[in-house]
């Protein structure tokens, strides 16, 4: 995502948010290495707020400052975690009404990670792949919004689809590990 604004940023000359996106992303590419493929150093709450929040902040000023970059192209650069938090959201207002912002196991990526995959770097890679060919079409759409918006919407039905068979293989999987009761 960083890249894919540092780029966007790039071509319509505002080297500031270049620079800040690339800095960022050099910082996190830094941090994966040291820490792949254990995952013994924890980024916790804190790094991952402000990861996120600087994508957001890089992601809103992009089309703010700059008219010729579609807000859908930001939008399409952070579909997965912008589709994520809102599932998210909507899954714990209805399931028990448990509060919004109550963390649970429930992430797309966590269940890739535990029913799966059961390895992490594996679940990331499937993850990963997909959101890099998201970036790479808004950065080659950017100026085409009716393009971005078909595409954002593409993403959240291609989102649901991945997260309903997850969801089938995790009960199913789950149902299989019980013992069979006797009466």
């Amino acid at each position: 995502m960083l890249i894919g604004l540092g780029v966007l940023a790039t071509s319509v000359g505002a080297i500031d948010l270049a620079i800040i996106a690339f800095l960022i992303c050099a910082l996190s590419i830094g941090f994966f290495l040291i820490n792949f493929p254990k995952g013994s150093v924890y980024l916790g709450d804190c790094g991952a707020y402000f990861l996120g929040f600087f994508i957001a902040a890089l992601a809103i000023a992009l089309p703010a400052r700059h008219s010729e970059i579609s807000p859908w192209a930001s939008l399409v650069i952070c579909s997965y975690p912008v589709i994520e938090v809102f599932f998210s959201i909507i899954r714990r207002w209805r399931g028990r009404g448990r509060s919004a912002g109550q963390a649970d196991r429930l992430h797309l990526h966590s269940l890739l990670h535990r029913r799966v995959f059961r390895s992490n770097p594996k679940a990331t890679l499937f993850i990963l792949i997909p959101v890099s060919g998201t970036v790479l079409f808004a950065v080659i759409a950017v100026d085409q919004p009716l393009y971005l918006q078909l595409f954002f919407v593409l993403t959240v039905f291609a989102y649901v689809s991945a997260y309903r068979r997850t969801i089938r293989s995790f009960i199913a999987s789950s149902k299989q590990a019980r013992p069979a009761r006797t009466s």
